[in-house]
């Protein structure tokens, strides 16, 4: 039972909604500023009578690459603790107001539930009205709204505390942590709880571990090696994928202006029988390893992108037989099974070799008889080049030779 005084408080914030409303927002004694000023943006954008916020759907786990989502990784135990003893919904919004994650105990949950207070629901002051979530967001500052200080009717029952987490690194706002119970369950110490876990978020966001800020990873080169013993680099760190996910990264480094889903299913997987499940699987974990850099619908890269058998290609068209031979480091991706990346594979290796009949540079050709050893037109080619006595022609010649004892 709530003590008498709280109920008081209730009672004369219901006669000030209904002044404000009937008064069409002329009427805001008593209220406070920032919740009065919400209240007549929230009349004007017709939010009264709305009885559970819209939702929009989460894309996939995209969120958890995020740094506000690495946070609730991190923090998943203690904030589902928090939910669980304190009898609150602990929520985190993004940016938008729009919840990611939600932990709640069972004595909250089914009345959280009826109003859609739950992960993928909007409650931006437009979508909900006044909430503690929006205020937060728009003032960058920690706050509480009480029960009928909510503008929409069918929240008015609830008390939200809620504080900004603003990226330590980069100043931006990342969302909003939110806790939300009863009216008649009001805590003194929530709102201070609410800002020691913003604070424990900017702790985490501080690690070593946490993923960059977007935009310094957006500026990162994400180098790609595939020819040889394929490699994945971001900036200066070694990224560990598998070979199925490095495959995936090919052939969206190949086409540069994407990939559909089906595209990319049928490059990758051919007639396997995999599910379209198992590749969104695969692109979600990738995408977390490289820091939210693969781009959907089509997917496609972002970012600085450089990739060796790219500049292969790029060498053999501008003429520059060296280059190519050089930067050939051996077959494309061996060992794929990809029917796309093997029709690749062959075509890099005949680009590069048409370029050496063509130009049969004995340095460029050296360089390639290390992966191609048995193309015997192209050492004759560059044998005929060389004048007796050049030490090269030695090489040359005990590749030929080695090629005819077999």
């Amino acid at each position: 039972m709530a003590p008498s005084s709280i109920r008081t408080e209730r009672d004369a914030l219901s006669r000030r909604w209904e002044r404000f409303v009937s008064s069409r927002g002329n009427e805001r004694d008593g209220l406070r500023p920032e919740v009065a000023q919400s209240w007549r943006r929230s009349l004007d954008q017709g939010v009264l009578t709305r009885s559970a916020a819209p939702t929009e759907d989460l894309p996939d786990a995209a969120w958890r690459t995020s740094r506000i989502g690495h946070a609730v990784t991190v923090l998943e135990d203690e904030l589902r603790r928090v939910g669980e003893e304190g009898q609150v919904v602990v929520a985190v919004a993004d940016e938008n107001c729009r919840l990611l994650w939600t932990a709640t105990s069972s004595v909250i949950r089914k009345r959280a539930e009826q109003v859609n207070f739950v992960p993928g629901a909007r409650w931006d002051e437009g979508s909900m009205g006044t909430n503690g979530i929006d205020l937060a967001h728009r003032t960058g500052a920690p706050c509480t709204v009480w029960s009928g200080e909510h503008f929409n009717t069918s929240v008015q029952d609830f008390v939200c505390y809620a504080a900004p987490v603003d990226d330590p690194l980069t100043g931006e706002r990342l969302g909003v942590i939110d806790l939300t119970t009863t009216w008649t369950k009001t805590q003194p110490l929530a709102l201070p709880a609410t800002q020691a876990l913003a604070q424990l978020f900017r702790a985490v966001l501080t690690s070593p571990e946490a993923p960059k800020p977007a935009a310094q990873v957006a500026q990162e080169l994400l180098e790609v090696r595939l020819l040889g013993r394929p490699e994945l680099r971001l900036g200066a760190r070694r990224v560990p994928v598998s070979p199925r996910q490095m495959e995936i990264v090919a052939l969206l480094t190949l086409y540069p202006e994407g990939l559909d889903g089906g595209e990319l299913h049928a490059h990758l997987y051919g007639d396997e029988p995999v599910s379209r499940g198992t590749l969104k699987a695969e692109i979600s974990h990738l995408r977390r390893q490289l820091g939210g850099r693969i781009a959907s619908r089509p997917y496609r890269m972002q970012g600085p992108v450089r990739c060796d058998a790219l500049d292969v290609l790029a060498a053999v068209r501008r003429g520059d037989v060296r280059a190519a031979a050089d930067d050939y480091r051996g077959e494309l991706l061996p060992g794929t099974e990809s029917p796309e990346l093997l029709d690749w594979s062959r075509y890099l290796a005949a680009a590069v070799r048409e370029g050496l009949a063509g130009d049969p540079d004995p340095d460029a050709v050296l360089a390639w008889s290390d992966h191609h050893p048995a193309d015997v037109g192209v050492l004759r080619g560059a044998m005929a080049r060389l004048r007796p006595g050049d030490s090269r022609r030695a090489l040359l010649a005990a590749r030929l030779r080695a090629l005819m004892a077999l």
